[in-house]
Parts: structure tokens; C-alpha cells; sequence
């Protein structure tokens, strides 16, 4: 996630994560590209996009996606670690004393 938003905007969300963040904040860090208003109003969205989307040329597309997914090779490796990071505080008496106190 901290590719995709931002090591600043990570480390605030997870120092500060009991701070309710919203749809606004995560769209300004770049974690959705867009907000709706309504289910159709996302409908319609989402429809505009894919038809741009479609309208691209496939060897352009298979070169982005390259380019977007650049120096994630790693990845295969990080995942994992990061999960056991993850599970480990999850499992952490500290934690599973805070989650029986809520």
C-alpha cells in the first residue's frame, strides 16, 4: 500500500489508525482514483472508463502495464514477510487483550 500511496501518507494511516480516515482523504493520497455519489452514478463511471479503456490499443496497454508494475520484482518474496509481520502483531498479546477490552 505504501507503493501505491505514499511512505508519508502510509505512516501517517498506520501511526494514526485509530484516526477514521475517509473516501476523501484516501482519494486525495491517491488510493482511489475516484469518488460516486450513488450506485448509478458509479455505474455510469465505471461504464465511461471502460469504454476509454477499450478505446486504447492493446500493445500501448501491455507496455503501460509494464511500466506501472516496474521494480515490484521483489513482490514474490516482500508478500510474505510482510504477512508474517502482520500476523505476528495480529497474534500479539497486546493486541488480543486490546480486541477483548473493545
Amino acid at each position: 500500500m505504501s507503493r501505491k500511496i505514499g511512505v508519508t501518507a502510509f505512516t501517517q494511516l498506520s501511526l494514526d489508525s485509530k484516526t477514521w480516515k475517509t473516501a476523501s482523504w484516501a482519494t486525495e493520497k491517491g488510493l482511489y482514483s475516484h469518488l460516486s455519489n450513488d450506485t448509478e452514478a458509479l455505474d455510469a463511471a465505471l461504464n465511461e472508463k471502460a469504454m476509454l479503456y477499450a478505446s486504447y490499443a492493446p500493445e500501448a496497454c501491455k507496455a503501460l502495464r509494464k511500466l506501472h508494475w516496474k521494480n515490484t520484482d521483489q513482490w514474490e518474496e516482500l508478500l510474505p514477510k510482510n504477512a508474517e509481520i502482520t500476523a505476528k502483531l495480529a497474534l500479539s498479546d497486546f493486541t488480543q487483550n486490546f480486541i477483548k477490552s473493545l
